[in-house]
């Protein structure tokens, strides 16, 4: 780094900062998180206390092995809610052939933190959106949280348009579509566009909201593309699967510059981080690839599987779906059946996390002479388009869509 320069070189490749470095009263100062991230330290800001946190990674922080996870040999699947005890927050206003309501709403969006706790998009009605926060180590007491309303002026922002001119996007433009949580950071992220579909905004929503990045060429899915943020927690690459395109954005810019990925049009890039690089597998032509920013990508693995449903990334691997069962994959291509569904035993009850027991399902008032069972859920189907997340243990947390309950799926001993 240099003194006033906001350009850095980490390993002879430039990075934009937030700051510049500066000499006050004869100190140098210099950007905390860019410096401690780029040695591979986690940085945390409690904006309530003001303070800044660094922590080693758990493999630098101990030097004790950690035990090696036992597989079960057939997973267990677990209910976590009830229809009645909790409704799972749906998004996306779909027409209703009833005169009232005149819409329904049809779609989950959840994502895990990796530990305990699960994030929704959650919509009331047409204007109305929130996200909630579900922590799913409180036993019976599993609830949602309201940790933030998008209805809230630190989502709007000024720009400037193609020709210049200054406009100011508001809040009450803004239909969130889809999260992105960031293992390395600790940072939730979200993206949608506005109401006429002609402009994509990314947010950071936590810790603390402020715009990332947006876009005016209507031309990004906000159901599809992502973003991820590179290691200097300042510069992040978001996707556009139509253009096959990969932007390289700093905060608070329009998204202008961008390398090309060859594949197929509106494919669905899957963003993994490991070890610094970051990869991308391509759901339809199952190929792994790896993207240097600025220079271009090339291919180092195609997975031989016959369908990719459904991809997230966990702890520096890919996991996917087929019909039937769940994948482990490392950025090599080398791929780890994980769970399959058809041996799986479901566990009637509900899975109280705290005492470890199966509360009795719970019967719906107003009917009488039922019985506990009568209200199981199902054996689960997979589909095409689950969606699940892995927890802090390896296990699976999947949202049921038949059943319309939260359940998680056991891989390995506790």
């Amino acid at each position: 780094m240099q003194i006033g320069d906001a350009t850095a070189h980490v390993d002879g490749m430039p990075i934009h900062l937030e700051q510049a470095p500066t000499i006050e009263n004869k100190v140098t100062l210099v950007p905390i998180r860019f410096i401690a991230e780029n040695f591979q330290q986690t940085v945390a800001f409690d904006e309530q206390t003001r303070v800044i946190t660094i922590s080693p990674p758990v493999d630098q922080s101990s030097n004790t092995a950690l035990p090696v996870k036992k597989r079960l040999d057939k997973p267990t699947v677990d209910n976590l809610t009830s229809q009645n005890s909790i409704k799972i927050p749906l998004t996306g206003l779909l027409p209703s052939s009833r005169p009232y309501p005149h819409y329904f709403l049809s779609d989950i969006e959840m994502i895990s933190d990796g530990k305990d706790d699960l994030y929704f998009i959650s919509q009331n009605d047409q204007s109305n959106f929130y996200i909630k926060k579900m922590n799913l180590s409180k036993g019976k007491e599993i609830s949602l949280e309201t940790i933030l309303s998008f209805n809230d002026e630190k989502f709007d922002f000024e720009y400037k348009d193609e020709h210049g001119s200054v406009s100011k996007f508001l809040r009450y433009e803004f239909i969130p579509k889809s999260l992105f949580y960031d293992q390395a950071s600790d940072r939730l992220f979200v993206m949608g566009r506005d109401f006429y579909n002609k402009m994509a905004v990314f947010y950071q929503v936590w810790p603390s909201v402020k715009m990332i990045a947006f876009d005016t060429s209507g031309q990004l899915d906000t159901d599809t593309d992502f973003i991820q943020p590179l290691k200097d927690g300042q510069t992040y690459v978001i996707s556009n699967s139509f253009k096959n395109i990969l932007y390289t954005a700093h905060e608070g810019e329009r998204l202008t510059s961008y390398m090309s990925v060859e594949g197929n049009r509106m494919h669905h890039l899957v963003p993994l981080v490991s070890n610094g690089i970051l990869y991308v597998l391509d759901r339809e032509s199952k190929q792994i690839k790896e993207i240097t920013p600025g220079v271009g990508s090339q291919v180092v693995a195609t997975l031989n599987m016959d369908q990719i449903n459904i991809a997230i990334t966990h702890d520096g691997s890919f996991y996917l779906t087929d019909a039937k069962q769940f994948y482990r994959v490392n950025v090599e291509g080398e791929i780890e059946p994980y769970a399959n569904m058809d041996l799986a035993i479901f566990k009637k009850g509900i899975f109280n996390s705290l005492t470890g027991n199966y509360d009795q399902m719970p019967i719906p008032p107003g009917y009488s002479g039922a019985i506990n069972d009568d209200f199981e859920p199902k054996k689960m189907v997979l589909g095409i388009s689950p969606h699940f997340a892995i927890n802090a243990d390896g296990n699976i947390l999947i949202y049921d869509d038949i059943n319309l309950i939260l359940r998680k799926i056991t891989v390995f001993e506790n």
